[in-house]
This record gives structure tokens, sequence and C-alpha cells, in this order.
């Protein structure tokens, strides 16, 4: 906790100053443009972020008027809504992902080696595992 209190800040401070987004829209761009094409459904999206439903719902329309997220229905179900990336969306959070990726080498991987790299990814991909297997859906 302590680890992610000092350096969350850090990186948030980075990515404002060096993109147009901040840490929580570049986790919303990012989870959306692993979707590709066919995008998120907003339930999906509120369940990969770390946000209230309610404050997505917030977030995601700025983002919509700012031209970086759409709204789309789904073509399956007539009652869902999916969100996908404009290429407005796409081109800042590229700018983004090259600022994130610098703070992540500068703050975490320019600091072990790659084993212990391997070691911690293994731990924690487990125990996520673990925990939503142990959460309701």
């Amino acid at each position: 906790m302590e680890t992610y209190g000092t350096i969350t800040p850090l990186l948030d401070e980075e990515m404002r100053k060096g993109s147009d987004l901040d840490l929580q829209t570049y986790d919303v761009l990012l989870h959306v443009r692993e979707t590709g094409d066919s995008g998120i459904r907003m339930t999906d999206l509120a369940q990969a972020v770390v946000r209230s439903k309610s404050g997505l719902t917030t977030l995601v329309d700025r983002l919509e008027e700012r031209g970086l997220l759409r709204r789309i229905p789904d073509t399956s179900d007539r009652r869902t809504i999916r969100i996908i990336l404009t290429a407005t969306g796409l081109e800042s959070f590229r700018r983004a992902a090259e600022v994130h990726v610098t703070g992540i080498e500068s703050y975490f991987v320019n600091h072990i080696s790659e084993n212990e790299a391997e070691i911690i990814a293994d731990t924690l991909e487990r125990n996520l595992r673990g925990v939503r297997a142990a959460v309701p859906q």
C-alpha cells in the first residue's frame, strides 16, 4: 500500500504533464482498447476499472464529450450499450501509453531483475485469479 500510495500519484502527475489524460482515464481507455473494434459493455468496463458505476458513467460521459469514446448499441442485445475508442481516443491512448511505460520503467523495471519481475508477475496473476474466484459475481 505504501508503494502504491507513493508511486501512483507520481505516475498520474507524469501522465497529466506528458499527455492529455490522467491515470484513471488511461485505465478506462486501456480496457476499451483491449476489446478491439467490438468495444466493451459498460458492465464489463465497470468490473475492469477501479471506479464506482456512477463514477464510471460520469467519466465515460466526459470522455465521450471529448471525442475519445463513443457509445454504440450492442448488436446482439439491444438493451446493452458498448463503449468503443474513437480515432482521437486511440491517438490519446498511444501518447499516454508512452508516458506510462516510461514511468513504469523508471519506478519499477529499473529496480528489479528480470527474474524478480517474473516472480512478481506470476504471484500477482495467481493472487488475482484466486481473488476473482472467491468474489461472487
